[in-house]
């Protein structure tokens, strides 16, 4: 099956058979080195699987086809397909052993004999499907095979733990998702939503899109939170927001929770809610999902902010109106909860500066109910009564920077931000209860970070005692009519400028009211690549282009020490050269750059300090050498009387296992010779030193030839010096 399979069966026809027939029993092993044409093979075959049906339990065909099937082509004649059709034993055991299906088979038809094959009842009853499929079947199938076997037996094969890791594995997830990258984090789900969904996505109102059973609901349950916060992330006022955010946001109430979990507070009575939820999140096993599982806490926070924007867009305005618009989330949400949040969602909307403010309606009894409803779920200011919760929630103030915000800028010249985002660098703030914004912009001196820290910028950094290079204090809702505690306001500011050659990473740290928020921003990096020589690893560094950078521009740090490029020439790519350890180990290595300035650039003598990008897991090797030698003896020259042979040494000496390296730099080089006679005598010598051509030629060595010679085996030594640590390496 090539276009399903990556392997295929193993080489090799010689097949043999003796003293069997219809009746009698296999020939032996000794049999089986004669070669039998096509007919004589299947005739031995088909008689060797009858007689194992009749007289073992179930392994025998197996053994016999390990014998008789060697090769692929036995399986493609018709009555070895009857026979494999017929047998349950023997069609185990062709699939078990990497044969498949005859080559050319239709993907289509390929797969639905996978697929047969695995929910065979006879066949599970005799042999250990599920061990097979998951060693030896699914790991040689690519996604469209995955989707395609899933697609012939969805209910059996869906339902696969192997399956699911396997089709999971296949979904590789982009490099920036670790980096909280909203874009890769929505092609990431929506790769996993469609890979694990073989007959064809499910319709837009299906509340669960997935054919998956209950065993995957943690995975499920997973799935829809990130994609909840993908929703959310996108800017306000975007077309589509609301209705994505909507949706969104019942796939993931109505979304199971996997058995045991904790339910959230949207789901219990107000009695039977906990004072706090728990932080970290639950042990759940994914498949291999390359998403965390959400904590109590951050699923709490994300429904909750969630409904606040889908509710609040319009008040209603009556009661009638209310129970409308809350219809949708009545089923999925517990009721004193709903209300409460429906009540924060509609207080904010209108804005009411005071408890019972009949200035912000034209119904203050309508005003007074919402209030009322704050009380009854902690949705916004915790447990009591609607008064006090109001209150919190006037006096409370929120800082956030939305997901939407950038952490990259783009590369030239970059100009400050519009006034609505619209272009350059900006950031965007929500923030509440707060009149003031204080925005301070750092550039972090990533050499001495890197070299200190050894790990990736945090945004907890302490900034106390630096001087930052631009800041603003901004005012809040200064467009609004009236300025409200209770609203929600966004501000967007504009960054300074970049210059074009400038990389940089930038901390922007926003304080209000006793509150932080801060945004890690990068402009430009490094990258490398790297090749093992017998000096050392040699690293080239890389822009952001993938271009190499000059050797008198970057340099590359192991711990405390500095390496630089060496500029002679010798390779037609500036190369840093980094010894092997003593001692192999994983550890950070930070990639520097000299920074020029757009002074510089222009032909002024004025530099920056450099730039680094950290690699947080370089393996960094120590020496360790593979000597491998193969040797040849002409057959004509081990005839009787001839008391020395001339024996062809090729020796290969490997670093690590698999880089070349020069066999000139072998010392005490030795050749062993054991010869072993008629007699079993076995007489060992050394030829010591046994000299090797500088030029990396074969070698040649005269090795006495006893009479009646049997065997005869030689082996090459040699010891290598370590650079790192100036000792011999046997």
């Amino acid at each position: 099956m090539v276009a399903l399979l990556d392997g295929g069966a193993s080489t090799g026809t010689a097949v043999g058979a003796g003293g069997g027939g219809a009746g009698g029993s296999p020939g032996s092993s000794d049999t089986l080195s004669g070669v039998l044409d096509e007919d004589g093979a299947v005739a031995a075959l088909v008689a060797a699987v009858h007689h194992a049906s009749s007289t073992a339990e179930g392994g025998g065909a197996g053994a016999l086809l390990d014998a008789l099937m060697p090769g692929c082509w036995l399986h493609e004649h018709p009555a070895v397909a009857a026979l494999l059709a017929a047998s349950p034993a023997a069609r185990h055991a062709a699939l078990a052993r990497g044969l498949g299906v005859p080559d050319g088979t239709p993907d289509a038809e390929a797969a639905a004999v996978l697929a047969a094959w695995y929910t065979d009842a006879a066949l599970r009853e005799a042999a250990p499907v599920e061990a097979v499929w998951e060693a030896s079947v699914l790991p040689t199938l690519t996604l469209p095979a995955l989707q395609a076997v899933a697609a012939a037996a969805p209910a059996a094969v869906t339902a696969s733990r192997a399956w699911v890791a396997a089709v999971l594995a296949r979904v590789a997830p982009p490099q920036s998702l670790d980096g909280g990258d909203m874009g890769a984090m929505a092609s990431y789900l929506a790769a996993v939503s469609a890979a694990l969904t073989p007959t064809g996505p499910a319709p837009a109102d299906a509340a669960d899109p997935w054919p998956l059973p209950p065993a995957f609901d943690a995975l499920r349950h997973t799935h829809a939170y990130h994609a909840l916060r993908v929703a959310r992330a996108a800017p306000a006022g975007a077309p589509g927001r609301r209705a994505a955010l909507h949706a969104a946001l019942q796939r993931h109430l109505a979304a199971p929770r996997p058995p045991g979990a904790a339910l959230p507070p949207w789901a219990l009575a107000p009695a039977s809610r906990p004072a706090a939820l728990p932080a970290a999140p639950a042990t759940v096993d994914l498949v291999g999902f390359a998403l965390p599982p959400p904590s109590l806490r951050d699923e709490a926070e994300e429904v909750r902010a969630a409904l606040v924007d889908v509710i609040g867009v319009t008040p209603p305005s009556d009661e009638a109106a209310a129970t409308a618009a809350l219809a949708d989330w009545a089923p999925l949400v517990a009721g004193p909860w709903l209300r409460a949040i429906a009540a924060e969602a509609w207080l904010r909307a209108i804005a009411a500066e005071a408890w019972l403010c009949a200035s912000a309606s034209s119904d203050p009894a309508r005003i007074a109910s919402w209030v009322a409803a704050l009380g009854g779920g902690g949705g916004g200011g915790g447990a009591g009564s609607g008064e006090a919760a109001y209150a919190a929630l006037a006096e409370r103030i929120e800082l956030t920077l939305p997901a939407c915000n950038p952490r990259t800028l783009p590369p030239g010249v970059v100009p400050p931000g519009g006034a609505a985002g619209g272009g350059g660098a900006s950031l965007t703030i929500v923030c509440k209860g707060v009149r003031t914004l204080a925005v301070r912009v750092y550039e972090v001196n990533t050499p001495a970070l890197y070299g200190e820290t050894g790990a990736p910028l945090s945004p907890s950094l302490v900034l106390d005692g630096l001087t930052p290079g631009w800041c603003a204090d901004l005012p809040v809702g200064e467009t609004a009519a009236t300025w409200s505690s209770l609203t929600s306001y966004t501000t967007t500011v504009r960054l300074p400028p970049v210059d074009a050659v400038h990389r940089g990473l930038f901390v922007v740290d926003v304080t209000a009211g006793g509150l932080a928020a801060r945004a890690v921003l990068a402009k430009g990096g490094l990258h490398m690549i790297e090749r093992r020589t017998v000096a050392g690893h040699a690293i080239t560094v890389l822009d952001e282009d993938r271009v190499p950078l000059p050797a008198a521009a970057v340099a590359v740090m192991v711990g405390n020490r500095r390496y630089v490029a060496d500029d002679d020439g010798a390779t037609d790519v500036p190369e840093v050269l980094v010894p092997y350890a003593a001692v192999a180990a994983t550890t950070p290595l930070v990639l520097l750059a000299a920074e020029p300035s757009a002074a510089a650039a222009a032909g002024a003598a004025a530099t920056r300090n450099e730039f680094a990008t950290l690699v947080p897991a370089w393996r960094h090797e120590a020496e360790a050498y593979t000597l491998e030698a193969a040797f040849h003896v002409e057959r004509e020259a081990l005839v009787r009387d001839n008391l020395e042979v001339k024996v062809l040494v090729r020796p290969r000496l490997l670093l690590l296992g698999t880089t070349p390296a020069p066999v000139a730099a072998l010392r005490n080089v030795a050749l062993q010779v054991t010869s072993t006679s008629r007699d079993g005598t076995s007489p060992t010598r050394w030829l010591r030193p046994f000299q090797l051509p500088v030029d990396g030629s074969d070698g040649v060595a005269t090795v006495a030839c006893p009479a009646e010679l049997r065997t005869l085996h030689l082996r090459l030594t040699g010891d290598m010096e370590a650079a790192a640590t100036s000792t011999r390496l046997p």
